[in-house]
Parts: C-alpha cells; structure tokens; sequence
C-alpha cells in the first residue's frame, strides 16, 4: 500500500513531470539527509529551508480561494505538495519533484468526485481542506505508528466533502451521501472505472464515535479504533495482544502484519534488530540485514529491492528512482513513465486501443479499460 497525506473520498492528480524537469528547491523541497541543501537553503532536522523559516512544513494554499482555503482545482497540487513534501522530510525521497513524478504517474483523478460538486450534490469545503492537510502535515512527523493509522487525520479532513442526500436515496460514490457512507448492491463493486448505484445509509454526518458505535472509516472512534471487519468501534489494542493492522494498536505502537500470529509491539529505532521494516519506529529506516537502517536514495548502493526506499528500484546494484518508458520494472512493478509490463515500462494505451481487462486500468492512458477490452474515457460516477 502506498502510504499517502489523503483527504477521505479524494485521490489525487498531478501531471508527471518530465525527465528533463531542472527545478529550483523552495523551502521544503528537498531532503538533506547528506548533509548538504542546493545553494540559498540551509539543512534543518533533516530537510533543506529557506533562510530564516523554522516550524513544521505546512501546505501552501495553491492559489488560494479568497478565505485562505483550496479551490477544488487545485485540491490535488495541494495535496499532492502535502504528500510529498512529508516523504521528502522523512527520508522517502530525495526531492519534491522527483517524489510527484512517480506518484504523479500512479495516482487516478478524483473525476467522480469533482463531476458531484458540480452537479451540486456534494458540497466541498476549501478551507477544511486545507486545515486537514495542514494538520496533517504538522502531526505526521516521521513516526511509523502515526502514518500506519488515522490517528493523524484532523477531524476537519470528515468536513472537507458535504454530502446532501438521506438515508434510502440512491448514490453512485459515498461523499453523495449526508452519512458519507452509500451500501453497494453485491452484484456490482465500485472501483477500476466500474459505475454502480448504491443506497445511503443514515443521516448522521461522519464524526466522533463511541466505543461500540457503528462506524466507517471516515469516523473518528473515542479512545479506539475503527474495527475493519465489524464496523464497530473497539478498544486499541495493547501490547502483545494480537493485530491485523497498525490503526488497532494504542498510541506508540506497530503492528507487523507481514508475519503470522503478529501482535502489537513497540516499534524498534534506527540500528536495532528487526525482521521487517514495519517494524521500523522511522518512516525513513528499512530492515537492512536484520537492522533498521536508512533505506537507500538513489545511487546508494544494494544488494536487493528491499535496501532502498519505498517507490525506489535496486538497479545494477544502486538505488534509483522507478523507470521511464524502455527500462526495468522488474521486482518494483513501477514506472515513473507508462506503466510495468511483463518487467519493462511500456507506453500507455490510447483511447479505442485494446487492453487486458484482467491487468486492471493501469494500462490506460484514460484509466478506464472498458469490460469488452478497450481503452476508453472512463465513466463519471456522480
């Protein structure tokens, strides 16, 4: 899964930027985990700044909308800027425009949700936009436990999307919904560009829940979590006490859900003894020969795919960035440019070209492979 800064309901967007892009570093933009920033920024805590800026790096307001919030079009800039100027500062990237290139490249347009603004069944709130991503920003830090959870989410992020439709009214994306929560008919699951009508259900706008509530991922459970296979809202999870999933654990805590039997620990700091990079406490660190260690940028030099940083490749024994059009995918299975196939990056598939349903919409220039394996506009769900 790739950790992202998201607001609920809302992918992101951003055109990926060229492999000939020279850009010129802002504050914020660029690690300094070398020791070094470009000329006119100076290193602090591991992140290059203007001179004289101090504080946590907080969302630039795109533009602005006149209140100090986000306009809709530029949600996704916003937050996109949000997403990457948190890897940077943590190690994950070596830079901003380098960091929305790749994800730039994977993330779909939030089309259904921008089509239901317009028609005016949803009502979108700029300014609890930005205040969530600003939260967001500012809690996040560079802890596991936090970015495995939803315990960094504002509770502006539940106000950013107004929905304006009862209980029993018919909904094709859940924001449509007063409950944010539109129920699916089993026959039809939402998702890879597929339209259906569902049902809302409730009228009570997402917000803080009770231990034993019902409750959806858009809520904010009291001295608990979110139960993904109940519904419900339960106690956090202690230590020791057997998880699927980071958001069970209480504060402070991981879980490694890539091993059998996995329960609640205290994550391990830079240098200590580990068996998976889960369980790392340093969104920067991977497991590295059984120690969590930095995860390699590029031109670091590797062994294997799992020495270097997430969305970095092991190539010819040296971490780099994910591929353009003609390279290797092998092992990472992502592009900075067109999309893996069978080990390689290919070009993206045009509209009317035929595509394999089976490899899902990746393939599609439009991101939409239609169900009779063509490549075309991609449905508006709204």
């Amino acid at each position: 899964m790739i950790g992202v800064v998201r607001l609920h309901g809302l992918l992101i967007l951003c055109c990926a930027l060229g492999a000939c892009y020279n850009p010129s570093y802002g504050d914020c933009q660029v690690s300094c985990a070398s020791g070094t920033c470009p000329s006119g920024l100076e290193c602090q805590g591991g992140v290059c700044r203007a001179p004289g800026m101090t504080g946590p790096c907080t969302t630039p307001d795109a533009g602005g909308d006149g209140g100090g919030g986000i306009p809709l079009e530029m949600m996704t800039e916003a937050q996109l800027d949000a997403l990457c100027n948190h890897a940077v500062q943590c190690g994950q990237f070596e830079d901003v425009p380098s960091c929305k290139a790749v994800y730039g490249n994977l993330i779909v347009p939030a089309s259904d949700e921008i089509a239901a603004v317009n028609a005016g069944t949803v009502i979108y709130h700029g300014d609890k936009a930005k205040e969530c991503l600003d939260a967001q920003t500012a809690n996040l830090a560079c802890e596991r436990w936090k970015f495995a959870s939803n315990r960094a989410a504002d509770p502006a992020c539940s106000a950013v999307f107004e929905g304006t439709r009862h209980n029993g009214d018919a909904c094709a994306i859940a924001e449509q919904c007063i409950s944010q929560n539109c129920m699916y008919p089993a026959t039809c699951t939402p998702g890879n560009g597929a339209c259906c009508e569902g049902t809302c259900v409730g009228d009570e706008p997402p917000g803080p829940r009770a231990i034993g509530q019902a409750c959806t991922f858009r809520d904010r459970c009291t001295g608990g979590y979110c139960d993904q296979f109940t519904g419900v809202c339960a106690t956090y999870k202690t230590a020791g006490t057997q998880c699927s999933y980071g958001d069970q654990c209480a504060d402070g805590l991981v879980c490694d859900n890539t091993t059998p039997n996995a329960v609640c620990q205290q994550p391990v700091g830079t240098n200590g003894p580990c068996s998976s990079s889960n369980v790392c406490a340093n969104l920067g660190d991977v497991c590295r020969n059984g120690a969590c260690m930095p995860g390699g940028l590029t031109g670091a030099a590797c062994a294997s795919l799992g020495e270097c940083q997430q969305l970095h490749q092991c190539l010819n024994n040296a971490c780099a960035l994910p591929s353009e059009i003609g390279g290797s995918c092998q092992g990472l299975g992502v592009c900075s440019t067109g999309y893996c196939f069978q080990g390689t990056c290919v070009a993206k598939i045009m509209d009317n070209g035929a595509c394999d349903v089976s490899l899902g919409s990746q393939q599609c220039e439009s991101n939409y492979c239609d169900p009779g394996g063509k490549c075309m506009p991609k449905p508006v769900c709204n």
